[in-house]
């Protein structure tokens, strides 16, 4: 997992609301509208507004191909209400790629699902019956090129 100091995500949320080019160059170490973290910031902006929503620093990044997927164990603890937002590249969303996420108690059932839906993120919100950990599994459905090709992804969460 990796994290975002709060004073950064702060302003990066603050600035990305006036302007749709970069916060910062990417010489800068600043993130491009392009990014995944960019994407998944974006869906998750309406909801970190709230005085009630936490967003988690952490969070995972890495690659995720149309064959194989992804997954990830995240504790959830009942009573909260938790939105997960996955996004890759605005430059992959133009070509069709589809983002899913499902999520998976401990019995294997399915307690929340994003569907597939195109565009550079997908949200899913879940209510957990039981205090545990639970399997997050995202996928991508690759519309051009190979199902093999590595797509870079990245998975917020939070919770209220």
């Amino acid at each position: 997992m990796r994290s975002l100091s709060p004073t950064f995500f702060l302003l990066l949320l603050a600035l990305s609301a006036w302007t749709t080019r970069p916060v910062m160059g990417a010489d800068e170490g600043g993130l491009s509208p392009d990014s995944p973290e960019y994407a998944a910031i974006m869906l998750a902006a309406p909801y970190v507004q709230s005085d009630h929503f936490e967003l988690r620093e952490d969070y995972w990044s890495g690659r995720v191909s149309g064959k194989t997927g992804t997954a990830v164990r995240l504790q959830f603890f009942k009573r909260n209400t938790y939105r997960l937002f996955f996004a890759t590249e605005a430059a992959e969303a133009a070509k069709g790629t589809k983002l899913e996420i499902r999520v998976f108690d401990r019995d294997n059932h399915q307690v929340a699902m994003s569907g597939a839906q195109e565009g550079s993120a997908v949200m899913a919100e879940l209510d957990p019956p039981a205090t545990g950990l639970y399997l997050v599994l995202m996928r991508a459905e690759i519309k051009q090129g190979s199902a093999e090709r590595q797509l870079p992804c990245v998975l917020f969460y939070g919770y209220e």
